[in-house]
């Protein structure tokens, strides 16, 4: 059973901590008034999530927070402040390695809902640690068998090459496993924020896409793949106000917290020695060639190329999905923008990539005799094209379809509660004769 402590040194906070998760899940909670009592309850528990205030006595929950870290490195740690200090949580996000952190008042749901999410991290990295526990055992066991048939040279080469074979093989599990463990932390991501999700998702696709066209390959391309599909994680760990405003309202205390995003991301995932180098390219994904980027102001050679990709690819996605406007003229649009940055903002090899994909894509979409249509526009008799999906991933009609008056109706009530994920995509050609009428 995962246990959750939580600290505060004010008690109508700690009441209100016990309404917000009386009866929720089957976890079993523990409240402490001081880090000195947390502390305690921790020599006598294996807390799996720890919640604590900033402003408390005795010692700042930051330097609580790095306290734990060093004791028990294997509890996943959320900040909670009373006050929008930035400085206060870089220094928990760097101290203390925060899973992710909420300003006074909190919302319940959300806050109950990064528990659980919590919870389910804290048993990703411990499946993960026993996987490499596991492959060490095995290797250690294969040493020992070498050494012992070392005097019989057919049957140990035949031992070696059986071992290979396993390590192989654990290899891969361990890869694929991670490669899992990363898609099931993503469908956290997109259902705790579906359009982050779905903007994440396509960007990773855009990388596949032009990371094989520049080369990639096995290792590298899930590497790349992975850290796409992370590279906004960070954003969970901001205020959803601060998400959904456009970056252009900022105010500066806003434009400061927004650029941190990269660094929690990167935070989030430090545990996980597997993902040594997807943190350094999620750090790094609004870096650019000239300086002008952030969080750390790297220029030229120190940005890795998989950053940089990230990057374009980001506001290449962006740009092309921009609801004002038709799709030729996003197309024109991006393709001018993007041009701009070669050789500046990204090297000029990755930005021509980038302009030979939107090229192919632009074509792909122009011959098609598919069209894309909104909500709104749907007619009866209409064939689908592409499979229609919710923003929570729930397929609600499937290509083939034939649009009928009950089955728009239908799209049309789900809408309102749970928003399409995109336009819909139907044939220009009347194909009825494809499949029947769904209602």
């Amino acid at each position: 059973m995962a246990e959750v402590l939580f600290v505060d040194d004010e008690q109508s906070i700690l009441a209100a901590l016990k309404r917000a998760f009386r009866g929720f899940e089957n976890y079993e909670y523990h409240f402490a008034a001081s880090p000195l009592e947390a502390l305690e309850v921790m020599s006598q528990h294996s807390i799996t999530v720890l919640v604590s205030d900033h402003k408390m006595p005795q010692m700042t929950g930051a330097e609580f927070l790095a306290r734990v870290k060093e004791k028990r490195p294997d509890t996943v740690r959320i900040f909670l402040t009373g006050q929008a200090d930035l400085e206060a949580v870089q220094k928990a996000v760097n101290s203390g390695e925060i899973y992710r952190f909420f300003v006074k008042p909190w919302k319940d749901d959300e806050l109950r809902t990064a528990v659980r999410q919590a919870v389910e991290f804290h048993g990703l990295t411990t499946e993960n640690r026993r996987l490499q526990e596991l492959t060490k055992s095995q290797n250690e066991e294969l040493t020992k068998l070498n050494d012992q048939l070392d005097h019989q040279i057919q049957l140990r080469t035949k031992q070696l090459a059986d071992a290979l074979f396993t390590a192989r093989s654990l290899n891969e599990q361990l890869a694929q496993g991670m490669h899992a463990g990363t898609k099931a932390l993503f469908s956290m991501i997109q259902l705790a924020r579906p359009e982050l999700g779905s903007h994440s998702r396509r960007v990773a696709d855009h990388c596949l896409a032009v990371g094989e066209a520049l080369g990639y390959k096995g290792e590298e391309l899930r590497q790349l793949e992975i850290a796409a599909l992370l590279h906004d994680s960070g954003k969970l760990g901001l205020p959803p106000f601060i998400v959904e405003k456009h970056i252009s309202d900022y105010c500066k205390e806003e434009h400061d917290l927004y650029r941190t995003h990269p660094f929690i991301g990167s935070e989030y995932l430090k545990g996980v020695p597997q993902y040594e180098q997807v943190c350094e390219i999620i750090l790094d994904h609004h870096e650019r060639s000239d300086g002008s980027g952030f969080p750390r102001n790297l220029k030229g050679g120190q940005i890795t190329s998989e950053a940089l990709l990230i990057g374009i690819l980001d506001e290449y996605d962006h740009l092309v999905n921009r609801p004002q406007h038709n799709q030729e003229f996003n197309y024109q649009y991006t393709c001018q923008h993007l041009a701009e940055y070669a050789d500046r903002q990204y090297p000029g090899r990755i930005v021509q990539a980038v302009l030979d994909y939107a090229a192919r894509v632009n074509d792909r979409l122009l011959s098609s005799d598919e069209m894309r249509i909104s909500l709104v526009e749907l007619s009866p008799n209409l064939m689908l094209a592409r499979d229609v999906y919710s923003m929570s991933g729930s397929l609600l009609l499937a290509a083939g379809a034939t649009l009928t008056a009950q089955s728009i109706a239908r799209l049309r009530a789900i809408a309102k509660l749970d928003p399409l994920a995109g336009e819909i995509a139907v044939f220009k050609k009347d194909r009825r004769h494809a499949t029947q009428a769904v209602n």
